[in-house]
């Protein structure tokens, strides 16, 4: 039986929109995860988008670490172009820091 890794499934789950289990995730685990594996697939793109595995881990993860004042996270500009996306990626995060 073959167990995917947490990095893999945080990745897998940003590629199919679950973001806010991808979000739950890296917060919970922020110790634990391999956080180059993770950017290993950051080119990958998000399932029907432009937008990239990257782009979305390092724009959610950069409001995690604002709205939480964990220090765990680095600030980061990355720009998400679509409004669509980033408004789903900003819902995500909000949700996670608000039930974290």
């Amino acid at each position: 039986m073959y167990v995917e890794s947490l990095e893999d499934t945080i990745v897998d789950c940003v590629k199919d929109w679950a973001f806010a289990d991808a979000f739950a995730s890296l917060h919970e685990n922020k110790d634990r995860v391999d956080w180059q594996r993770i950017f290993k697939h950051s080119w990958e793109r998000i399932s029907g988008s432009d937008t990239r595995v990257g782009q979305v881990v390092k724009y959610g993860t950069g409001i995690i670490g604002r709205e939480s004042g964990t220090t765990a996270y680095a600030e980061t500009r990355t720009v998400i172009p679509d409004n669509f996306v980033r408004r789903q990626v900003e819902e995500a995060a909000e949700k996670v820091v608000e039930f974290a």
